[in-house]
């Protein structure tokens, strides 16, 4: 029994140790615990429930100062904290698995970080209220959507979905999304303010060139015009 009992307080040490880097967070206001923050990066993730079953697009403008996450941010954080994923489903199969996670133990470290993905993001309840989901799509290299996160079936089982897994949810996404295919998909924003300071300079700038080039064009056609008439005048 002690025997037992030791190995479970070393498992927790470790897997504590590990993700140690992830802590919640405040998103909008003081105590909410809506984000978590990587203390390694410095980066600041929005909870995956506050963006569950928003179109894709959409969700990058509900929030003021937060963006869709690039591909490399949302990996490195599925690397983290999904480090040690077997295949025990097909890739690129929809609604198939990247790794299921039989509870057998409490100290079974894939179902558990199956469970500590929700606690930390977030999650949405599925069909049956014991069923949690937290889905965060992202674009990928190849602006192909793609997901990773975690489904966990009570205390019976998970499923968990990091980096390799490759199914193109960007095929027909509209007509799906209309479809209530993606009902319980939720993407993946980062703090604008957490960026890197040249990836913040980057989104400044396209804001900036959206402002001030659409008065250009007008401006720039009103002058045309007017030289126009002052031509056919003389």
């Amino acid at each position: 029994m002690l025997y037992k009992f030791l190995v479970v307080i070393c498992f927790f040490t470790l897997f504590n140790s590990a993700n140690a880097q992830l802590i919640e967070w405040d998103a909008f206001n003081v105590g909410d615990n809506l984000a978590v923050k990587d203390n390694d990066s410095g980066l600041v993730w929005l909870d995956l429930s506050q963006t569950a079953g928003e179109n894709y697009v959409d969700a990058g403008t509900l929030f003021v100062g937060w963006e869709h996450a690039s591909y490399n941010h949302v990996e490195d954080l599925l690397d983290s904290v999904f480090p040690d994923i077997v295949f025990s489903g097909p890739l690129g199969t929809t609604y198939s698995f990247e790794e299921a996670c039989a509870y057998s133990t409490v100290a079974n470290s894939c179902y558990q970080s199956a469970k500590t993905w929700q606690d930390l993001f977030g999650a949405t309840v599925g069909d049956v209220y014991y069923q949690t989901i937290a889905f965060g799509m992202y674009e990928d290299e190849n602006h192909i959507l793609s997901m990773g996160g975690s489904f966990v079936n009570g205390s019976g089982n998970a499923n968990r979905y990091g980096v390799d897994f490759d199914v193109n949810y960007s095929v027909n996404y509209d007509n799906r999304y209309a479809n209530n295919e993606f009902t319980y998909y939720s993407s993946f924003l980062l703090l604008t303010s957490s960026l890197p300071v040249q990836q913040i300079q980057a989104i400044q700038l396209k804001q900036t060139a959206i402002d001030v080039n659409e008065p250009d064009i007008e401006y720039m056609f009103m002058f045309v015009v007017g030289g126009l008439l002052i031509a056919r005048r003389r």
